[in-house]
């Protein structure tokens, strides 16, 4: 039985020099900074009261033809859901529809947050 190997990375992305923030409104965020290195952004919500632990992930990744837009959204600890990517050639390009996702969700109570290390794997030789 032949069984594929599959070597692990571990990738610890900064997070745009916003992972300090714990709470944040929408109109104190600064969108021109978070620009110019932006790679990915990790937010969630939290309401213990009502049940509520959602997260919502957005990046800037390379796929095979460009660069694209991910979305990644879900209950914490529970099942996730991703958006068909948006390909776009430039950040350029992507940044009113990534502005645009992180206003919508900061206006619905969601939070800036550090996004923990995750494993991404390699195929094997």
């Amino acid at each position: 039985m032949n069984v594929p190997i599959v070597h692990v990375i571990v990738v610890d992305f900064p997070i745009c020099s916003l992972a300090k923030v714990d709470t944040m409104a929408t109109d104190s965020l600064d969108f021109e900074a978070l620009r110019a290195n932006f790679t990915y952004l990790y937010l969630k919500r939290i309401e213990p009261e009502r049940n509520i632990r959602r997260f919502y992930y957005i990046g800037w990744h390379p796929m095979l033809y460009g660069m694209a837009v991910i979305r990644i959204f879900g209950r914490i600890g529970g099942q996730h859901q991703m958006m068909t990517p948006a390909i776009f050639s430039s950040l350029d390009e992507a940044w009113p529809l990534i502005r645009q996702t992180i206003r919508t969700r900061l206006r619905h109570g969601y939070v800036v947050a550090s996004l923990p290390k995750f494993e991404l794997p390699q195929p094997g030789l």
